[in-house]
């Protein structure tokens, strides 16, 4: 009953708060700026090829995300995976929004699977996740610089970083330490199982051949990612803007939103891209309206994707109980219900 209820308001809170960020952000206002003025500007054919995009986006997310749930031994197929990233764009506004893509893997697991998916052993990918987009961002990052102004060495920074993550999660000594200090108290031995379920799953994914298929993924939705930029700005009529130009200043948006640590990247992301625009010689009215028009974008678009997702695929988290209750009553059928199994039927 407890698990019911647990999964009952897992969907209801990520609905919820979808809609709620939805509904904040159609209704923004900063300054001079205001969603109905500006978009009506903007030639709705840039609109719907900008949503295609963050769709594919979405697409090429969740199949790098099923990438890393094989390599750590969960068992779930590639559709699945993918509904499960894409559901978790309903929290997109949320620090931690990945967290709803993986408790929704157990929800995959067969109706007599005692070893289905479990969130712990899907924890490992979120972290696998972050250092491909970290390695991907870095090489991308290094290749502009080194073309525009010449070779840099501190952005190479993020792939030394995420190697050294993906290392200590692989290292012995850490989960033996870990391990014994949990086993040493009662209210913490319980934890033992899923620090080494975490740990195992740790050592398949954080291998050679996971991540540079990860950082693959992450390069082809870098370029998505670039695309919707590259179109707000012709959108906006910046005809000089290249396509180069386009994927250097995501890429460097995308890493100081990372480095932040902000959820989302807001204000890092924005100013970082209003800095890089500006470099590559967008006037100022249309920074602003790129900027605001793209987090607009991308706000709507990812929680209305994640939320047509949880209600179309996962709406049975919600069946039973109270509404099956709720659907007897307004159907007039509560009086009418069938009789109990084990009551014998009344003689016609």
């Amino acid at each position: 009953m407890l698990r019911r209820i647990r999964r009952r308001l897992t969907l209801v809170l990520a609905v919820v708060g979808g809609v709620a960020a939805m509904l904040i952000a159609t209704g923004t206002s900063v300054g001079p700026f205001h969603v109905n003025t500006f978009l009506s500007h903007v030639p709705r054919g840039s609109i719907f090829i900008c949503a295609l995009l963050i769709f594919a986006t979405e697409v090429c997310k969740g199949a790098r995300w099923g990438t890393f749930l094989h390599s750590c031994g969960v068992r779930i197929r590639m559709i699945d995976a993918i509904s499960t990233s894409m559901a978790s764009q309903a929290l997109s506004v949320l620090p931690g929004n990945d967290m709803l893509a993986a408790r929704l893997t157990e929800e995959h697991a067969g109706a007599n699977d005692a070893h289905g998916p479990r969130v712990r052993q899907a924890l490992p990918a979120i972290v696998a996740r972050w250092c491909a987009d970290a390695i991907a961002l870095s090489l991308i990052v290094t290749a502009g610089m080194t073309y525009y102004r010449g070779f840099e060495p501190y952005t190479l920074l993020p792939i030394v970083l995420a190697v050294t993550v993906a290392m200590l999660l692989r290292a012995h000594a850490p989960a033996h330490w870990l391990v014994r200090r949990l086993g040493r108290w009662k209210r913490t031995q319980h934890l033992v199982r899923s620090e080494a379920d975490f740990h195992r799953a740790s050592r398949r994914v954080m291998r050679v051949r996971p991540l540079v298929v990860g950082v693959l993924w992450s390069m082809c939705t870098t370029a998505l990612s670039a695309g919707v930029l590259y179109t707000l700005v012709h959108g906006f009529g910046g005809n000089k803007f290249s396509v180069s130009e386009a994927i250097i200043a995501h890429s460097l948006t995308a890493m100081a939103s990372m480095v932040s640590f902000m959820p989302n990247g807001f204000g890092v992301a924005d100013g970082s891209m209003a800095g890089w625009l500006h470099v590559f010689g967008i006037g100022a009215r249309r920074i602003v309206l790129v900027t605001m028009t793209l987090r607009l974008l991308n706000i709507v678009v990812r929680t209305a994707i994640g939320v047509a997702m949880l209600l179309t695929r996962y709406r049975f988290m919600w069946d039973g109980g109270t509404r099956q209750m709720l659907r007897r009553v307004f159907s007039n059928t509560y009086a009418d219900a069938a009789p109990a199994l084990n009551e014998p039927a009344e003689a016609a």
